[in-house]
């Protein structure tokens, strides 16, 4: 080897001892993603605080009304009624007041206004919506109105995951990722459910982000630290304790695909009657926008102290249909008064989600069908329970076209295995049928409806030359 070879040789060995990558990134890979990971990691486990301190603010809230309420009966000799009316209008004006002062994008669910930030039409004013949705919601869920927290936990999670990209320079596909992380991990925090909690984001938002390994794996990591950090307040049982049930027979799943036919039809009419009334509440907001909380307010003051489940979540409700036996004309009345309880308290434009009133619905129209297919096939009808479990699933695949997050969350907020034959077929029944009849997932509506209203707000801004 001659003197040249030889020093071609040691540069060779050295070049190769010291070989950068042909992507500069390489060698980076691993604590990007890391650090991705980990930042996910954090925003459940934030998010999973904010939902269990927003939870229990809510239970507060509650309890301090029903004590004001009596105390106003025993000490003050006010009709429970008007005491409970009162403070419900107030409660709720409160929180709207507050919600327009602070964050006008925090009113309602927030689902679709977590959209429309990761299209780049809204902005995430996370200091601003974190605030305004929690004390919000907590008003007007402590008032008993007919909405839910899940839609402000993903409102909220969502602003948590954009503060937490903000402070540690995530932008682009990394930064929406970490804004859809933590809009599952709310979903997943509140309803115990970390697996519908990511996929929701899957279904709902798949247009929105950019999905690749890295933010699968981050929406997975989220969704399981937010639900974590919840059970450590509330302990692991799920959501909705029901009854075990055998797994109905073969023939039997005929009729929950029956069932859920007739709720993809339900759900499709819910859809367009929610957004009619959304439609003539814009108009009356134009021009006095606390106006609608006063009759809604009034309502659901004097239904919490006379009918109280009419009002509420409808959680407490749900649990009742499964431990007790309800007459037809009975969940007939509380299924008319629901929906017009549910349809009136989101059109009215305070802060609060629709999922948790949808299930109670779904459970008096699964129990509606459970009595209506006993009367007609008195040998091949399953326990009313399952009915009601497969409806509660059938009403939310029709009314937003997830299936799949239907039937994982009835599964999981129940630990209903045993009859999953059963909510699968309804559930995609439903969504079928829905699709069938020609309805519009409810939240791309509800997206387009705000991408409308700021065109018209910013033209009405323009000044006539």
């Amino acid at each position: 080897m001659t003197a040249t070879d030889f020093l071609d040789h040691d540069r060779r060995g050295a070049a190769e001892a010291v070989r950068v990558p042909d992507n500069p990134l390489e060698s980076l890979h691993v604590t990007h993603t890391t650090r991705f990971y980990l930042l996910a990691a954090l925003i459940g486990a934030l998010v999973g605080l904010l939902a269990a301190g927003f939870q229990i603010g809510i239970s507060q809230a509650i309890a301090v009304c029903r004590v004001v309420v009596r105390h106003a009966e025993t000490m003050l000799s006010v009709p429970a009624w008007l005491a409970a009316a009162v403070l419900t209008v107030a409660m709720l004006l409160a929180a709207l007041y507050l919600v327009r002062r602070i964050a006008p994008e925090a009113g309602g669910s927030g689902v679709h206004e977590v959209e429309a930030h990761l299209d780049g039409d809204e902005p995430m004013r996370w200091h601003r919506v974190v605030p305004a949705k929690f004390v919000g919601g907590v008003l007007t869920l402590g008032a008993g109105a007919t909405v839910g927290p899940e839609g402000p936990a993903v409102h909220m999670g969502g602003a948590v995951g954009r503060m937490v990209a903000t402070l540690f320079a995530q932008t682009g596909a990394h930064g929406k990722a970490l804004v859809c992380a933590g809009a599952a991990a709310g979903l997943a925090a509140v309803f115990s459910a970390p697996i519908a909690g990511f996929l929701f984001i899957l279904e709902q938002m798949r247009r929105h982000f950019t999905l690749t390994d890295i933010s699968f794996h981050g929406l997975v990591i989220a969704s399981w630290s937010g639900a974590i950090v919840a059970a450590l307040f509330f302990g692991q049982a799920p959501a909705f304790p029901v009854p075990r049930y055998a797994s109905p027979a073969v023939l039997d799943l005929t009729l929950f695909v029956l069932l859920g036919a007739m709720i993809g039809a339900f759900g499709t009419l819910f859809n367009r009657v929610l957004l009619a009334t959304l439609a003539a509440c814009d108009r009356v907001r134009t021009r006095h926008p606390y106006a609608l909380v006063l009759p809604v307010g009034l309502a659901t003051g004097v239904l919490f102290t006379t009918l109280p489940a009419t009002v509420g979540t409808g959680q407490a409700l749900t649990l009742q249909l499964f431990q007790q036996s309800f007459a037809w004309q009975t969940l007939l009345l509380l299924l008319a008064v629901r929906l017009v309880t549910t349809i009136g308290t989101y059109a009215s434009g305070v802060p609060g989600g629709i999922f948790a009133p949808l299930l109670a619905l779904g459970a008096l129209a699964g129990l509606l069908a459970g009595h209506l297919f006993g009367a007609l096939f008195p040998g091949l009808v399953a326990a009313p329970g399952i009915y009601a479990l497969a409806a509660m699933g059938a009403l939310f695949a029709a009314t937003f076209r997830l299936p799949l997050t239907a039937i994982v969350l009835v599964l999981e907020i129940t630990r209903s295995a045993s009859v999953a034959m059963a909510i699968v077929g309804s559930c995609l029944a439903a969504s079928l049928t829905a699709h069938v009849l020609g309805a519009t997932p409810l939240y791309e509506v509800l997206l387009d409806r705000l991408r409308v209203g700021k065109r018209t707000a910013e033209a009405e801004s323009i000044p006539d030359l």
